[in-house]
């Protein structure tokens, strides 16, 4: 959790619904190994020194759930595309913000 949090910055929206969606993994006695995302394409529309924009096109491509006596294959994700803002907090990037785009 503290791995998966130090990629968002402190109060994004973003990085509490992924923190929730792996405590909620880890009370059902699961892990998530070999998350690959597959990156389609991505644009830059907006730079400063300490923040970047991106539309980002990706997917799930791979992800196993294990636990005891569990192996199970996560189905593949569909295409989804995304506006990402990034923002430099103490020389590392972090996500500040990811809004889903129709």
């Amino acid at each position: 959790v503290a791995g998966l949090r130090a990629l968002y910055t402190r109060h994004s929206a973003a990085g509490a619904t992924d923190v929730a969606m792996l405590r909620a993994w880890r009370a059902r006695g699961l892990r998530v190994l070999g998350m690959r995302m597959q990156l389609l394409s991505v644009e830059v529309r907006g730079e400063a020194a300490d923040r970047l924009v991106l539309v980002v096109v990706d997917r799930l491509a791979s992800a196993v759930a294990v636990g005891e006596g569990v192996r199970r294959a996560l189905p593949r994700d569909t295409v989804s595309v995304h506006r990402v803002a990034l923002v430099r907090r103490g020389g590392a990037w972090c996500v500040e913000e990811v809004t889903a785009i129709d």
